[in-house]
This record gives structure tokens, C-alpha cells and sequence, in this order.
């Protein structure tokens, strides 16, 4: 679902973006989701903060799927222009 935020966001539907990381956001109030996929859907629906709040958890935690936040991954590519998230992974494979 991380992944259709973000494609929406890529087709210019921001509406369907924040749509999709308000379920996700719902579901993480009931069970697990993983926190990196939280910040690629919220970065993709254009919150900032809360992206950033997210990727802290991933990285904190060690997240498994930390390789969604990585610049190699072209969906995380919003995240990595926010600055607070570039001094985040500083130092880090993430970088």
C-alpha cells in the first residue's frame, strides 16, 4: 500500500495518496505495520513530519525493510529530499 501512495503521488493524485496513508496509519493503530513503510506512504502523501517520525522509528529499530528508505529505492525518493531526513541516515548505508 506504501508503494500505491506513492504512485499516486507520482500520477499527481495527492487526494488518493493521503488516502491511502490515512488506512495505513488507521491499521497501524490495530497491528504491525513496519515504520519504513509508514514514511513512504506518508511522505508520499506530502506529510513531512510524520514521515520523518517514521523513518526515526525504522532506523531506531532496525527495521528489515530499511531498504525502502534507501536512496536506491526509487519510491523513497521524496523522502531523501527532505532535509531532516538526509541529516538522519547521515553516516548510514541509507546515505
Amino acid at each position: 500500500m506504501a508503494t500505491l501512495a506513492a504512485t499516486f503521488a507520482d500520477w499527481g493524485k495527492p487526494a488518493d495518496s493521503e488516502t491511502v496513508y490515512a488506512e495505513l496509519a488507521a491499521r497501524a493503530r490495530r497491528l504491525y505495520l513496519a515504520p519504513s513503510q509508514l514514511a513512504l506512504a506518508a511522505s508520499a502523501a506530502g506529510k513531512e513530519d510524520e514521515a520523518i517520525c517514521h523513518a526515526h522509528e525504522a532506523v531506531e529499530i532496525r527495521d528489515p525493510n530499511t531498504l525502502l528508505l534507501s536512496k536506491y529505492w526509487p519510491y523513497s525518493a521524496r523522502l531523501h529530499a527532505y532535509p531532516r531526513f538526509r541529516e538522519l541516515v547521515a553516516g548510514t548505508w541509507l546515505e
